[in-house]
């Protein structure tokens, strides 16, 4: 049984488990080499359980979204989260690489409810007047993670060791796990009209401008994003000569200021509409863009530029991604689950392109990350132009 609904409630519980997603890839980082020590492997055997993870992340999120579609988003969401939880407990308990992959895999299954069905639940309750504020929001809060699970988990292996990470998601997927059930009722109610297939319904979606336009415009600035994140690290330690510690401080301003600028974005879209804010968002990429183009050529490398750069991007983001996401998520009531699933399909893999474009720009100088800004993100404003643009109905 669930207690009676609470907005609040639900929006933060929905909050917590979007944000497993970037704890379990950032809380894992600090231990890699020391999983590799203590199983007996070397380094790449234990990044390979990482990329089964991200592999199992990107494949499956499309079935999460017709299946919540056809049989509401609770029981889906209460599986995916038990998952998790078992898939974490098995990674901490792994004594060999096979067991170590299965929990992975086990994990990315389950994660990918939390990835998904979040979103359907706050479209379903809210609505689109409100859920756009609401996404943005757990945009913002969901931001803190990639931030802060380097440190933690650092911590965690430093007083601990390697698997105390792994028991601290098994935790939280378990805790997860009870206040949605406590707490979260179902939010879709099946019609019982005539259902699209599965193939059918992702046609649909890939033949509507809307939710093409935007969810490939928010995939290339999340590509360009994360290829960054890829790119920097080179940048400020290997050109700028900063320290490790350094590194961390400095590289901070990127996720502090999308996750100020998506807090922003949420208070304004209470009053602006989401498709105003998408094109703010794309003109601020253009401005990036010609910003880091022109620096590149005319000015000498240094800390704040590099810096600036990289929040300028982090701007644009907060501006673009979450309103795409709330607009295109919400094109057709009928498959609010399936577009949300084929959305992160779409991110993962502008993700995983965004990572091999930083590896074949990579070139010892900073214009790897000037190429990384300048190509894909002028495209994005056109994209979300041409979906928002008014059609002859």
């Amino acid at each position: 049984m669930t207690a009676p609904a609470n907005g609040r409630l639900i929006v933060a519980l929905m909050t917590a488990v979007s944000a497993g997603s970037p704890l379990t890839y950032a809380l894992f980082m600090p231990a890699l080499i020391p999983a590799a020590a203590g199983m007996n492997v070397p380094v790449s055997t234990i990044q390979l359980t990482v990329a089964t993870y991200l592999v199992t992340l990107a494949v499956l999120q499309p079935v999460y979204g017709p299946v919540s579609d056809r049989l509401g988003r609770r029981g889906p969401l209460l599986f995916g989260l038990a998952l998790f939880a078992l898939g974490s407990l098995a990674v901490g308990l792994a004594t060999s690489i096979p067991v170590m992959i299965a929990g992975r895999v086990l994990q990315a299954v389950g994660m990918c409810a939390g990835i998904v069905l979040p979103r359907a639940v706050v479209r379903d309750r809210f609505g689109p007047e409100r859920s756009p504020s609401i996404l943005s929001f757990m945009g913002s809060v969901t931001g803190i993670a990639p931030a802060t699970g380097p440190v933690i988990g650092g911590l965690l292996v430093e007083y601990f060791d390697w698997r105390a990470g792994l028991f601290v998601l098994a935790a939280y997927g378990a805790l997860m796990f009870v206040g949605t059930w406590t707490s979260v009722p179902e939010s879709h109610v099946p019609s019982g009209g005539p259902r699209l297939s599965i193939l059918a319904a992702y046609r649909h979606l890939l033949r509507m401008p809307l939710f093409m336009g935007l969810a490939l415009g928010s995939g290339l600035f999340f590509g360009s994003f994360f290829a960054i994140v890829t790119e920097a690290p080179f940048v400020m330690t290997g050109l700028l000569g900063l320290s490790p510690s350094q590194f961390g401080l400095a590289f901070a301003a990127m996720p502090l200021t999308y996750i100020t600028t998506s807090f922003t974005v949420a208070l304004l879209s209470r009053r602006v509409a989401p498709t105003r804010l998408i094109h703010i968002g794309g003109a601020l990429g253009l401005f990036a863009c010609a910003w880091v183009l022109w620096h590149a050529l005319f000015s000498t490398l240094s800390l704040p530029l590099f810096l600036s750069w990289l929040m300028l991007v982090a701007v644009a983001n907060g501006f673009l991604f979450s309103m795409s996401i709330a607009v295109a998520v919400g094109v057709d009531p009928r498959m609010i689950g399936t577009a949300s699933g084929l959305l992160g399909t779409i991110h993962a893999a502008m993700s995983a392109l965004g990572s091999v474009m930083a590896g074949v720009l990579h070139d010892g100088t900073v214009m790897a990350t000037v190429w990384l800004i300048v190509l894909p993100m002028p495209l994005a404003p056109l994209l979300s132009w041409w979906a928002t643009r008014p059609r002859p109905t």
